[in-house]
């Protein structure tokens, strides 16, 4: 690392000094901490494509929280869903979203229409449950991940979460969010040599490092609201089994029947060999690869440092 960039990270007083500061612009944008209201917490997935969003939205397919409020909450969730896509990631991708603002009002509403029709059915009033707002298996293709599909100016295409967390505010309900991650030679090569996402690598590599810098920018901003970092497709990440345990307990599983699932659902990830790893590294993808894999460490180690802040 270079010398003055150790330096500035390195002295732990300027920083917590530097997060409280933080923290309390932010209690001015958003409101009060979660989990003051009756009803569910909405959790959002933060993550690069290729992270694990279609995994967590197949495990949420058999989450026992997901089934507490029925099937019936899957008509809200995709309006929900289209709302959030024309207020925070394409606001002109539809007539209907010409006006952001009325969409925005649009989706505070189906919060609070997913809030009443839990409260209605729920058997015990002091459940608490976590409810997945983009990865919830009720929608199989845009996952709201950083970014959010194949279209022109898709470095502008990934939702504010300063305005995901002021529709909380606005509904009156619980929000939190959590960071998915993966291997970043793993995401080029899953999302770009694989799924052909992106023109090419140095492309690929160029706009996830911008969208890292994104998703650190919004870790940092709403740092308080952190619950979890779920790395369950990425080689190190899937062997952390506190994550599971968290995983589990948030979202209704015992964590036998959690890991039976999970099993089930993914191939143990593995490293790269040296030969795929020359190939997404040599040439003039070194610096560039260099500088994505060193933001990747910063975001996933922040988010173990925030968690439970």
């Amino acid at each position: 690392a270079l010398p003055q960039l150790e330096g500035l990270y390195s002295t732990k007083n300027s920083r917590a000094a530097e997060q409280n500061q933080t923290d309390t612009a932010t209690s001015r944008m958003v409101g009060s901490p979660t989990s003051q209201h009756a009803g569910p917490t909405f959790v959002f997935f933060i993550g690069l494509e290729g992270s694990g969003h279609h995994l967590i939205n197949a495990l949420m397919k058999r989450s026992p929280s997901q089934k507490s409020l029925g099937m019936r909450s899957c008509a809200g969730f995709k309006g929900l869903h289209e709302d959030i896509l024309g207020s925070m990631v394409r606001p002109r991708h539809k007539p209907e979203h010409a006006d952001p603002s009325a969409v925005f009002v649009n989706a505070t509403n189906k919060l609070r229409h997913i809030r009443d029709t839990f409260s209605k059915h729920k058997d015990d009033p002091n459940e608490q449950l976590f409810i997945s707002i983009n990865c919830n298996g009720c929608h199989k293709a845009g996952l709201l991940s950083y970014p959010d599909f194949l279209r022109p100016q898709r470095e502008l295409q990934y939702v504010n979460l300063h305005s995901f967390y002021r529709m909380c505010q606005e509904a009156e309900v619980n929000c939190r969010h959590a960071f998915i991650y993966r291997d970043p030679l793993q995401i080029v090569r899953s999302t770009t040599m694989k799924r052909h996402f992106n023109p090419n690598k140095l492309e690929a590599v160029r706009l996830y490092t911008l969208m890292y810098q994104v998703i650190h920018s919004q870790l940092v901003m709403f740092r308080q609201y952190n619950l979890g970092c779920f790395g369950f497709v990425d080689p190190v990440g899937a062997q952390k089994d506190e994550d599971r345990r968290r995983f589990a307990s948030l979202f209704g599983w015992d964590l036998s029947n959690f890991t039976s699932l999970i099993n089930e659902k993914v191939i143990t990830p593995s490293f790269l060999t040296h030969e795929q790893i020359e190939e997404l590294e040599s040439g003039k993808l070194y610096e560039h690869m260099k500088t994505f894999k060193d933001i990747h460490k910063q975001v996933v180690d922040y988010c173990y440092e925030t968690l439970d802040a």
